[in-house]
């Protein structure tokens, strides 16, 4: 709050410096009389004999157009001085002659796109057309309706001290308006930016008032507007009284004092005032804007009322700052509109306030609405590093739950790995130990018969305590590891063994179940062969087939007597069934079929998961 009042302070020191007034010229004649001939659209010329400056075209024939010529007496010449005229105010195109000769020409007369009125307008005067008997000043204008046309006082003495006189009421007029211009022109670019980003209402319309207040105050110094007269003024009346409208509003926004009532008001003052604006200038009637002007008054009471009971309500400097700036902003707007209508001595020479009351009073809300703007972003950067602590915690929770997750997994694979193992030693070696235990039951045994159940026992054990041996995904080692098992018994019974084992690739789904069961339906398919198949030689192979889908294609393939058509093998039954729910497990498939000449052939296909192939 402290650097607002800086801020403020600062530039009410500003437009002091530019208000400021200067110094009389004592060398520089002042001309407040002129002989005049008036001629407004629509009624019989007038001549004016004494006709007092400054004259307002606008006052003298509201609603009318019409051409002036303006005669006033210059003094004397005959020095080798430089001279000068400054117009304060004319117009709207003017052409200004001495002693009959044109020195200077601001539009053309009778063409109303240019309006020579927006700004001083210097006229240097030659020193050969000046007489030692006495000057003639001749000053023709055209004027529209409700244009602010006519002849202010008029100013004559050298050239060089009416420049700088210039310069001095250029820098309260025209530099000044410049300033506004570009000062409404930013804080309007700048709040718009933040409505884009935020879409907060309060940024929204102080950047349609800052928009609206370039237009009102360009209009104060464009002289050669593109748009044709009287549209560019209903234009510039509708954007002033809009302008006064919304701002207000924002000042009402940034309290929360906008109830449905208030706003309401709003609405239908906006469209009073603005819509009587552009109707009087359209149709040439003053009267109905004066009637515009004085519709915003209730409505700025209102307002100023609301500001002023929250401020009373809930208090702090900014809310009381505010209720000051409406009452201001009321205040100046009744004095500008007292002028207009000539309620003050000598109001039409009285300067207009509001142009640097609203500037001021923007300044003001634009600073409270970036400190606002500020606030919040801070208030979402602290939103934002407590939401962040309470993500990181949240996280760091379901890390612990993930990590107890885990943990309960992998003791209840175990677990499960434990019960799998202690079924199959039941179910395979305990069997084969019943099978044993039976035998020596019945008394005298064959011994060979004794000694082929011991090697399954053993058998069962083995690839029991295989299964469980870490192979990292590695089904060449598990298959090895088979051979190095069987080539023994394998080679006892005369069989010889061809092994086609291509480098096959790392299997992330061999579990230790899967691995068992590979292990038994291979050992199964080998014991039939012993067994069943009268065989001399076997060949067992295992590759990667990529057609029609990605699998480990294992295969046990004899020389024995084969299958015989049509008839089921020999070795049917309980061992073949196994084998197939063994493959079934493990999600393969299993085929049993003879090959020509003789034979047979075991093929176990294992697709390979999608992230594995």
């Amino acid at each position: 709050m402290q650097r607002l009042l800086h801020t403020l302070i600062l530039a009410v020191t500003l437009f002091a410096g530019l208000l400021a007034p200067t110094q009389a010229k004592t060398d520089v004649i002042t001309l407040r009389e002129a002989q005049a001939r008036l001629e407004p659209a629509g009624l019989p010329p007038q001549q004016q004999p004494a006709l007092k400056l400054s004259h307002r075209w606008d006052e003298a024939f509201p609603g009318r157009d019409g051409r002036a010529l303006y005669t006033l007496a210059l003094p004397a010449g005959g020095g080798d001085e430089p001279m000068a005229l400054l117009f304060t105010r004319v117009g709207n195109q003017v052409e200004v002659r001495v002693n009959g000769r044109v020195v200077a020409r601001f539009g053309e007369l009778g063409k109303p796109r240019f309006d020579a009125a927006k700004t001083t307008r210097l006229v240097p005067v030659p020193a050969v057309l000046l007489q030692a008997e006495g000057n003639r000043l001749e000053v023709e204008v055209t004027t529209q309706a409700s244009r602010w046309g006519g002849l202010s006082l008029v100013q004559y003495g050298p050239a060089s001290t009416l420049a700088e006189v210039l310069a001095d009421q250029l820098r309260w007029r025209h530099h000044a308006a410049l300033v506004l211009v570009a000062g409404f022109a930013l804080m309007g670019a700048l709040s718009l930016a933040l409505w884009h980003r935020q879409r907060e209402p309060l940024y929204g319309w102080f950047g349609l008032a800052a928009l609206l207040g370039v237009v009102r105050h360009l209009d104060r110094i464009w002289s050669d507007v593109p748009v044709p007269w009287p549209a560019w003024g209903a234009i510039t009346a509708a954007a002033y009284a809009a302008h006064l409208v919304t701002i207000i509003h924002v000042g009402a926004l940034m309290v929360d004092a906008t109830g449905a009532r208030l706003r309401r008001s709003m609405a239908a003052t906006l469209v009073v005032s603005a819509g009587l604006g552009i109707v009087a200038l359209l149709l040439h009637k003053p009267l109905l804007w004066d009637i515009g002007l004085v519709a915003m008054v209730p409505y700025g009471v209102a307002v100023v009322i609301a500001l002023g009971r929250v401020a009373w309500a809930r208090g702090g400097a900014a809310r009381w700052l505010l209720a000051a700036v409406a009452l201001l902003l009321l205040t100046g707007s009744a004095h500008d509109l007292g002028v207009r209508l000539g309620w003050w001595p000598g109001g039409g020479g009285r300067l207009s306030v509001m142009p640097f009351a609203t500037f001021l009073i923007a300044l003001g809300m634009f600073g409270l609405i970036a400190q606002r703007h500020n606030r919040t972003v801070l208030d979402y950067r602290q939103l934002n590093d407590e939401l962040a602590q309470r993500v990181q915690q949240r996280e760091d929770e379901l890390r612990q739950a993930l990590d107890t997750l885990h943990l309960q997994q992998r003791e209840q694979a175990v677990l499960e790995e434990r019960q799998r193992t202690m079924r199959e030693l039941h179910d395979g070696v305990g069997a084969q130990l019943v099978a044993l235990l039976n035998l020596a039951s019945q008394g005298p045994v064959d011994a060979a018969l004794v000694q082929e159940q011991a090697k399954l026992a053993l058998d069962e054990m083995r690839m029991a305590v295989d299964a469980l041996q870490p192979m990292n995904g590695d089904l060449t080692t598990v298959l090895a590891t088979l051979r190095y098992r069987l080539q023994p018994r394998l080679a006892a019974a005369g069989i010889a063994v061809d092994w086609d084992m291509p480098p096959l690739p790392p299997l992330a789904h061999l579990t230790p179940h899967s691995v068992l069961q590979v292990q038994r339906i291979l050992l199964e398919a080998v014991t039939n062969v012993l067994k069943h198949a009268a065989a001399s030689r076997i060949r067992v192979s295992a590759r990667l087939v990529d057609t029609p889908a990605p699998a480990i294609e294992m295969s046990l393939h004899d020389d024995g007597r084969g299958l015989q058509p049509g008839a089921a093998p020999p070795h049917a039954g309980r061992g073949l069934a196994n084998m197939q729910a063994r493959a079934q497990a493990i999600g393969a498939s299993l085929v049993v079929e003879s090959t020509a000449p003789r034979g047979t052939r075991v093929c176990l296909r294992w697709p390979l998961p999608p992230a594995v192939a």
